[in-house]
C-alpha cells in the first residue's frame, strides 16, 4: 500500500521551499561518487541535483510520489527506485547520502532508527558522506498549536488554493501528527483532506550516539540551510556525517 498516494498530487502545489536546494548542490558538487537521495518524493531536490551531471538514485516508499517525479525528468543521470530508507537493500555504495525533507522522522521507534543509519552507514563509501535534516523539540510545550493557513497561486494546474496544516504533539512519545488540508476556492473548488502524518522528532544526543554507533562522525550541525551553527533551541537540525 502507498502510504502517500493522498499527498502525490498537491505535493508539488504546497512544498514550494528552494532555500535547502543551493546547499544541497553545493555538497553534491563536492563528491565524486554516485549519490544516493532517501525521500526524494516528486523530485523538488533529485532534479537540481542531477542537472550536474552525477549519477543520483532517487529512492522513495511512495510510487505514485516518484511517478510524478520521473514525469517531469529530463536528465538520464536519475534512476528511481521504490524502497524503504528504514530497510535498505542496494547494490551499490555511494559518495553521499541525502536524507532531506524531514524523512528520517518517519522512523518511529528507536529500532527503526538504528537500521536507518546502519543502512546509510552500509551503503556509504570510505570518507563519503551523509546529511540528514530532520526537526528537534518544539519551542514550547503546546499540545495543540493553532491551525496556518497560507494562500497558494493560481497556477495552469489549479486555481488559488488555501493550504492548511496544524499538528498535535505527543510529548512522551516525541511524535508530531500533522494534519492537511489543500481548499480550491476559485476554479473546480476542489478539496483534498490527507491522512494525518506521524513524525518523530530528534534530539542532539540522539544524533550523535546513534550516528556514532554505526561508525558515523559528525562533521557539522547546522540551524538552517545558510550554515547558521546549530544551537540548542534550534527547530532545523541539519547533521553532516562522514564514515571515516
Amino acid at each position: 500500500m502507498d502510504p502517500f498516494s493522498d499527498i502525490a498530487e498537491t505535493y508539488d502545489w504546497t512544498e514550494q521551499s528552494t532555500d535547502d536546494i543551493p546547499f544541497f548542490i553545493k555538497l553534491a558538487r563536492q563528491t565524486d561518487g554516485p549519490i544516493l537521495e532517501l525521500g526524494a518524493g516528486t523530485g523538488r531536490i533529485t532534479i537540481p541535483v542531477a542537472e550536474l551531471g552525477k549519477p543520483v538514485i532517487a529512492l522513495d516508499v511512495s510510487e505514485s510520489m516518484l511517478s510524478r517525479a520521473e514525469a517531469k525528468v529530463l536528465s538520464q543521470n536519475i534512476s528511481f527506485q521504490t524502497g524503504d530508507f528504514r530497510s535498505l537493500s542496494l547494490d551499490q555504495t555511494f559518495g553521499l547520502i541525502l536524507a532531506p525533507g524531514r524523512v528520517f522522522e518517519h522512523a518511529f521507534s528507536d529500532t527503526e532508527r538504528e537500521s536507518a543509519f546502519e543502512g546509510c552507514s552500509r551503503y556509504l563509501k570510505q570518507t563519503g558522506t551523509f546529511v540528514l535534516h530532520v526537526w528537534g523539540p518544539p519551542a514550547d510545550e503546546d499540545p495543540t498549536p493553532p491551525e496556518k493557513t497560507t494562500s497558494i497561486g493560481p497556477t495552469d494546474q489549479h486555481g488559488t488554493i488555501l493550504f492548511s496544516w496544524r499538528e498535535e504533539r505527543n510529548f512522551a512519545k516525541e511524535i508530531r501528527k500533522h494534519y492537511f488540508r489543500v481548499e480550491e476556492i476559485d476554479g473546480q473548488n476542489r478539496m483534498w483532506m490527507h491522512d494525518p502524518i506521524d513524525l518523530r522528532w530528534y534530539t542532539e544526543d540522539v544524533l550523535d550516539t546513534i550516528g556514532q554507533a554505526v561508525g558515523l562522525t559528525v562533521c557539522d550541525r547546522f540551524r538552517d540551510f545558510h550554515g547558521g551553527p546549530y544551537e540548542p533551541d534550534s527547530l532545523n537540525m541539519i547533521w553532516i556525517y562522514r564514515k571515516e
